[in-house]
């Protein structure tokens, strides 16, 4: 990218904890353990770019924290692993196409098979490679995404197993609802899986490693805990998957989104700001801009709704936010002057010495819900034209 030589000339950027990422996988295994009485294995998501926090340090992170294996969607995001080093497992949890055949086997990626179109391309490759291609077959339970039916389960396992250059290494299915207000659906699924795991035992096939529990059901479902792999994801960096799951946990969230201020101006009652004028002073005011916008991943909806974190204080975006800047009201009395950190969302940060009633910025969480989303698109839509930088 022609930019990334310059990232550290802009104070721009998203502050990536890997203390917190070590932590919140530390309290999933110790959550695990407490639910299953096992030792877990866990297999961290880290596709989505880690969900936006940046791949390749966060596997290292989680994968030193005590994670077995890892999560990715696509291939070029397992490829961008091996490249970087890792070793450790790493699944595919999304659709591949026959033509990536040869780059899975090739980068040793584990991929979630569900039909025999899959299989015959993916043992073609992985026997011209000359080496064992490990796969899970997914089954959907009730999600009504990927995953074969449950009749198809015995036909596909045995295709597994009869071919030379695969290996079935494990049974995964994947919960529609475990993070909602009730579990009845999620514990249909999770019997179905049961169900789905006893008939190939009963083939004389065994299903290996039976993966189900997302982040919702590590909380919510100590019973789909129990299976032998869970794939946390958002829990991993710092956030529960809904409001409606408990939280026993302290997770700590893992990303600051940060800039400063760089442009203020004192203004009349009267004055309209940005685009489409939606916003008009109220009174003699300072408007600050902070050079971040729409293109780094803070959303539009914010506009005239979201808070920034500026000394201690939260004060509100005015006007439409813009593709590269947004504005701030900061009053007359503030005390903000140019070049002051502002924080867009990330955990509680320390106000400085006599300020009066200190707030916390907002967390993703919050501003996931001024947007009507989640947390995850959130940290995901953080842009690349954003640095990361990894802090201790």
């Amino acid at each position: 990218m022609f930019y990334s030589t310059l990232f550290f000339m802009r104070p721009t950027r998203a502050l990536v904890h890997i203390s917190a990422i070590r932590h919140n996988i530390r309290l999933i295994r110790e959550q695990y353990i407490r639910q299953a009485a096992a030792e877990p294995i866990i297999c961290a998501a880290v596709k989505a770019n880690a969900y936006g926090h940046g791949a390749v340090e966060v596997a290292r992170a989680v994968l030193d924290a005590g994670a077995a294996c890892l999560g990715v969607a696509v291939p070029e995001e397992g490829i961008e692993l091996r490249q970087a080093g890792i070793s450790a497992a790493i699944l595919l949890f999304s659709p591949f196409f026959p033509e990536e055949s040869t780059a899975i086997a090739e980068n040793n990626l584990v991929p979630m098979v569900f039909d025999a179109e899959r299989i015959t391309a993916l043992n073609a490759a992985a026997e011209r490679s000359g080496r064992t291609t490990d796969v899970y077959l997914k089954i959907d339970t009730g999600m009504g995404r990927v995953g074969c039916s449950m009749p198809q389960a015995v036909e596909l396992a045995t295709a597994i197993q009869s071919s030379r250059g695969l290996r079935l290494v494990g049974l995964a299915t994947h919960f529609a609802a475990s993070d909602g207000s009730s579990l009845d659906f999620a514990r249909t699924q999770l019997g179905r899986f049961r169900d789905a795991a006893a008939t190939l035992r009963a083939a004389d096939i065994d299903p290996g490693i039976l993966s189900a529990a997302n982040s919702g059901a590590v909380i919510t479902m100590p019973d789909s805990a129990g299976l032998d792999m869970a794939r946390p994801g958002i829990m991993i960096y710092g956030y529960y998957p809904s409001h409606d799951v408990s939280r026993p946990l302290q997770l700590q969230p893992a990303m600051t989104l940060e800039s400063a201020v760089g442009f203020i101006k004192q203004v009349p009652a009267g004055t309209p700001i940005s685009y489409g004028m939606t916003y008009t002073t109220a009174r003699e005011t300072r408007i600050a801009t902070i050079p971040i916008g729409y293109a780094d991943g803070v959303f539009r909806a914010l506009s005239n709704r979201g808070r920034v974190w500026i000394k201690g204080r939260t004060y509100p975006i005015v006007g439409r936010i813009c593709m590269d800047q947004l504005m701030v009201d900061i009053g007359m009395d503030s005390g903000i002057t140019l070049y002051d950190r502002a924080v867009l969302f990330g955990p509680p940060q320390p106000a400085p010495a006599h300020t009066p009633w200190p707030e916390d910025p907002p967390t993703a969480e919050e501003v996931a819900d001024l947007c009507d989303t989640i947390p995850y698109e959130i940290t995901c839509a953080v842009s690349g034209r954003i640095p990361r930088v990894y802090v201790d």
